[in-house]
């Protein structure tokens, strides 16, 4: 989910009507799981306003079981960048590449920047 993400609220086309969420808010974290919940609206035709309610969240979050044993390895301020490619905008994918790219160049040429 994209909490960080400002295009909320997020709006899904039903056959019901509109569905509109609004930023999830979390709760609390225990071990793996994420606890949260966030507002719903439903919007329909034969309403003269929309429907509010709430949903409950309980996600699992998957992390790399071996952390423990490379978390050693990096040095306190590393980071680094991805990128998730699907069908859509593929013609913008060739230019985040390349700037995926470049940027592990400039860290290699440029290790202190």
């Amino acid at each position: 989910m994209f909490l960080a993400d400002s295009n909320w609220p997020r709006e899904i086309q039903a056959q019901e009507g509109l569905i509109v969420i609004y930023q999830p808010q979390p709760e609390k974290l225990e071990g793996d799981r994420l606890y949260g919940r966030a507002a719903v609206a439903l919007e329909t035709d034969g309403n003269a306003g929309p429907v509010f309610g709430a949903i409950w969240l309980d996600v699992r979050l998957i992390t790399d079981p071996r952390y423990e044993v490379y978390s050693e390895l990096l040095p306190g301020g590393s980071y680094g960048q991805a990128a998730i490619y699907s069908k859509h905008f593929s013609h913008v994918a060739i230019m985040r590449k390349t700037l995926l790219r470049m940027s592990a160049w400039m860290n290699y040429l440029f290790p202190f920047h």
